[in-house]
């Protein structure tokens, strides 16, 4: 959201001396109407600021047309703000608080009061209210129109008003317009939005002047964090699924390596019984060449032997003949 400059309007200031009350500031008796768009445009600041006090531990106490009551002997004059915040809580009598009365020592003006404009009596926000805010003592005031149905007066309509006490007791209109503005009764920014249909009529308020760190409603804090649970979950089951699938890869990977390691067994052995084939083969070779060679030997021999008893026949021949002829020589 990005920040806008206010639209131009005069300043605007409830100079002292401040008058203390007016015949015409008597609170109503009887509820005044309000349409969808006002009254959930109040349910969504009270619901929003509800969960700030909460969050902070402030001693707070978030009111809804409380009657604010300043001069002890009028006590039928005032005003009941739509929305206001005081601090530290009041305590009523018995446990209820019926009105704030500023003169009791425990019931301090307002630190924040906010009027949604309605269209059945928008000069009353526009001017007498910021009057009584001034004479009670509120802190600060905002008056937001987000129909834009204020008068001229004052330089209306304006989307968003906000006053602040001064110094010296005066009340003076320090922003009107329709852009983001800060207040310093909260600490943080407001972003009022204008808008005719009701769901749509909401004053957000931000930690940052661009509107990213938006304050929540308790629903919408819960929401959140049920979301970041159900995140957390997911992310949780996310984890455990890539554990169990990592662990998986891993005894694949252990697998693999103990049926990469069996294979080198096998083949370990494999080359084993080659080595030993070979081996016997050649042992086998071996002894065959020793059979070839003895059958050699022995065929050598034999041959010898023959020709020895070749020679011993031939000579023995030579010798019978040698005979023949020296008895045919008698």
């Amino acid at each position: 959201m990005a920040q806008t400059l206010p639209d131009p309007s005069p300043p605007l200031a409830i100079l002292p001396p401040v008058r203390r009350w007016a015949p015409e500031w008597v609170i109503p008796e009887v509820p005044v109407p309000e349409s969808d768009t006002h009254d959930l445009a109040i349910v969504w600041l009270r619901e929003l600021l509800a969960a700030w006090v909460a969050r902070t531990g402030r001693d707070i106490k978030v009111a809804r047309n409380l009657g604010i009551r300043w001069v002890r002997d009028e006590p039928r004059f005032g005003f009941d703000p739509d929305l206001c915040l005081i601090e530290p809580a009041p305590i009523g009598e018995h446990g209820t608080l019926g009105s704030l009365r500023v003169w009791r020592g425990a019931h301090a003006p307002p630190l924040l009061a906010i009027e949604v404009v309605s269209a059945g009596h928008p000069y009353k926000d526009y001017v007498d209210t910021p009057e009584r805010c001034a004479a009670c003592g509120v802190g600060e005031l905002w008056v937001y129109d987000p129909m834009l149905v204020g008068p001229r007066a004052r330089g209306g309509p304006h989307l968003f008003q906000l006053w602040q006490r001064r110094d010296d007791g005066g009340f003076e209109r320090v922003f009107a317009g329709s852009g983001s503005t800060f207040s310093p009764a909260l600490g943080a920014w407001v972003h009022p939005r204008a808008s005719q249909v009701p769901s749509e009529a909401r004053v957000l308020i931000s930690n940052d002047p661009d509107g990213r760190d938006l304050w929540l409603t308790a629903e919408q804090e819960a929401r959140a964090a049920e979301k970041r649970a159900r995140d957390g979950e997911r992310q949780a089951r996310a984890l455990e699924q890539a554990a169990i699938a990592s662990e998986q890869a891993a005894i694949a990977s252990e697998q693999a390596a103990i049926a990469s390691e069996q294979a080198a067994i096998a083949s370990a052995q494999a080359a084993i019984a080659s080595e030993r084939a070979a081996i016997a083969s050649e042992r086998a070779a071996f002894a065959s060449e020793r059979e070839a060679r003895a059958a050699e030997r022995q065929a050598l021999e034999q041959l010898e032997q023959e020709r020895a008893e070749r020679a011993e026949l031939e000579q023995r021949l030579r010798q019978l003949e040698e005979q023949a002829r020296r008895g045919r020589g008698m």
